[in-house]
């Protein structure tokens, strides 16, 4: 379970962009939320908080608690995060560290020590259950950026976190990928796995999740079972446009 418990952040800089306030909130084990809203409101900041990101590495003026798996996010390392908390970022490159496929899928696995013979399970029983079998063994560099950005999430999946926060996953991909990135997204919920989603298309997004946040300058405006809002013609309108 994720809580947030009155939270507040400000970046060191000042600036107000991204900052949240007071935020309170309930992430249950094995759901989908979508967090959603204007750009700057506030959506990466929360996935950085529960990530470890913040306050390990963006500095700035922080209150409150996010406790992840029962554990106060600042008082644990990244790298202790890292066993719980994986990470997809809205460009994959970012997160590269090898040149082939297969060796980025386990580059988290063996940072975490996991044994090789469980590596190798663990490496094909990803590629069958997220249908990438034909990514493996392939150069990066040679992919299209939906492909790279499957490996991404296959990588993060492959070390069995119980959360995976994902931040634009689908952000500047073709139609096709962005349908293959959200049928990743939900096999990999299938097994257990809370994903908090950060996502522009709205509407393909909560057909998807369990429940929906929407914020406006770092605060929680709109929030409810997904499903519902989908539905809810007045609240699209207002605040899911895709």
């Amino acid at each position: 379970m994720i809580e947030f418990k009155d939270v507040s952040f400000q970046y060191e800089q000042g600036s107000s962009k991204g900052k949240i306030e007071n935020i309170n909130l309930t992430i249950h084990d094995g759901e989908v939320v979508l967090i959603c809203g204007e750009s700057g409101c506030g959506k990466t900041t929360l996935t950085r908080l529960i990530n470890g990101l913040i306050p390990h590495y963006y500095e700035g003026t922080l209150t409150g608690q996010t406790i992840v798996e029962g554990v106060d996010v600042k008082n644990v390392s990244l790298y202790a995060l890292s066993g719980v908390v994986g990470s997809v970022f809205q460009n994959p490159r970012t997160q590269f560290f090898h040149l082939d496929t297969t060796g980025e899928m386990a580059f988290n696995m063996e940072n975490l020590n996991i044994p090789h013979d469980k590596m190798v399970e663990r490496l094909k029983e990803t590629a069958w259950k997220l249908d990438i079998q034909t990514l493996m063994d392939r150069d990066i560099f040679q992919l299209s950026g939906g492909e790279k950005q499957q490996i991404a999430c296959g990588s993060v999946y492959a070390s069995m976190p119980e959360v995976i926060v994902m931040d634009e996953p689908s952000m500047g991909l073709s139609p096709i990928y962005v349908n293959e990135i959200f049928d990743i997204i939900q096999e990999i919920n299938k097994s257990g796995t809370t994903v908090l989603l950060v996502e522009q298309n709205a509407k393909k997004a909560l057909s998807i999740a369990n429940r929906a946040y929407v914020l406006e300058t770092g605060d929680i405006v709109l929030s409810g079972d997904a499903k519902e809002l989908m539905n809810d013609d007045s609240v699209k309108k207002a605040y899911l446009s895709e």
